[in-house]
């Protein structure tokens, strides 16, 4: 009887377990998907019974704040904090798939809706995504592209010229400088002097075209896809037909302009130095001949005092001679002068004295001697021959 009683309470707490797990596999069946946290602009963590998934929502690109190779894109944040706001912890949510249901990273491709609100959409709408295709999947394309097109045409978000990182900010920095380019244009007419000026909002106006025209390829590059690329080069093509182009044939123009005034200006300069140089020459050649002038009137004028010099020396040599002659008649007669008493006549001169002949040598027989010499005498062996003793001897 025991017995029985415990295998009827093994089967009663049995059927219990059995029931209350078909109750919960069924509450987890019905579970309604709701947010558990936003990861960025367009992906978030979803919670659903026991199970939590990501997933990325479908048709919309948004902003890179977490990429593990891409730098923080230009309003990333925004599109993060938009989400939050839009979609905070709790939410329930509708899920709606297309043909590929997960992406190569595992996450879930869907369509997001709160309530009847697509919020693939909404992302799009307030400028924080743009239109995108993934794989075969484009059930929610045409929704995103209509929200994005509207704010693009609001200017909100990534299309806001206001913030300074979007694409929308380089355009207008192109389509700001066209006063610029008029005012160059004026400026060709009426002093081709600016030339840095001209030069400045030149470079200036093609800075800014360069920074738009190359956008997609740096901060901007969430503007990659199709859609995106027809934005950017609608931008691309006003900025260079309304803007470079003009200012480039403005600056041609002003080339053009600044290079016949600088010819003008140098044949003008050319003009005027030859002048100078014929003016220089007329004066130097007026200056020679006054110099001429000047030396042939002194010469002129030393030669008149010369020759007046020598009349007034030759009139005065005249009334001296004048003078003395009167003066000579006036003057008695000497007496007459005595003759000089004749002068003697000298005594004869001595006849000189004749000196011999100095004898240096010689022998002779005895007796006989040179003339005047009365030297000393050596006489040879016999006594008949003598010599002239020599001063050694």
């Amino acid at each position: 009887m025991a017995l029985a009683r415990t295998k009827i309470l093994a089967g009663l707490v049995a059927i219990g377990v059995a029931t209350s797990g078909g109750l919960i596999a069924v509450q987890a069946a019905n579970a309604q998907p709701a947010v558990k946290h936003v990861v960025d602009g367009d992906t978030i963590v979803v919670k659903e019974g026991f199970s939590t998934y990501t997933v990325r929502l479908l048709n919309v690109d948004s902003p890179e704040t977490k990429h593990p190779d891409k730098e923080v894109q230009c309003m990333g944040p925004e599109a993060t904090e938009f989400l939050r706001k839009k979609l905070p912890a709790g939410t329930a949510l509708r899920l709606e798939y297309d043909v590929e249901r997960d992406d190569r990273f595992g996450r879930r491709l869907a369509g997001v809706f709160v309530g009847d609100q697509l919020i693939n959409a909404e992302i799009a709408r307030e400028g924080f995504g743009i239109p995108v295709v993934f794989g075969q999947n484009r059930k929610f394309y045409a929704d995103v592209k209509a929200a994005a097109d509207e704010a693009q045409a609001q200017q909100r978000g990534v299309f806001d010229p206001a913030r300074d990182c979007t694409i929308a900010a380089l355009a207008t920095a192109v389509m700001s400088q066209q006063p610029i380019a008029s005012q160059l244009s004026g400026e060709l007419e009426q002093d081709v002097t600016t030339s840095g000026h001209n030069a400045a909002a030149l470079a200036a106006i093609l800075a800014a075209y360069e920074a738009l025209d190359g956008a997609t390829s740096h901060r901007n590059a969430l503007f990659a896809n199709e859609w995106a690329r027809s934005y950017h080069a609608s931008l691309v093509r006003k900025a260079r037909s309304e803007v470079l182009e003009p200012a480039q044939r403005d600056a041609q123009r002003f080339d053009q302009a600044l290079d016949a005034a600088k010819e003008e200006a140098m044949r003008a300069e050319q003009a005027r130095e030859a002048a100078e140089r014929a003016e220089a020459e007329r004066k130097a050649e007026e200056a020679r001949k006054a110099e001429e002038a000047k030396r042939a009137e002194e010469a002129k004028r030393a030669e008149e005092a010369k020759r007046a010099e020598e009349a007034k020396r030759a009139e005065d040599n005249r009334r001296a001679e004048e003078k003395r002659k009167a003066e000579a008649k006036k003057a008695p007669k000497p007496a007459p002068k005595k003759a000089p008493a004749p002068k003697k006549a000298p005594a004869p001169k001595p006849a000189p004295k004749k000196t011999p002949p100095k004898v240096t040598g010689g022998c002779y027989p005895h007796g006989v001697a040179p003339p005047g010499y009365n030297g000393p005498r050596c006489y040879k062996p016999g006594g008949k021959t003598w010599c002239v003793c020599s001063k050694r001897g």
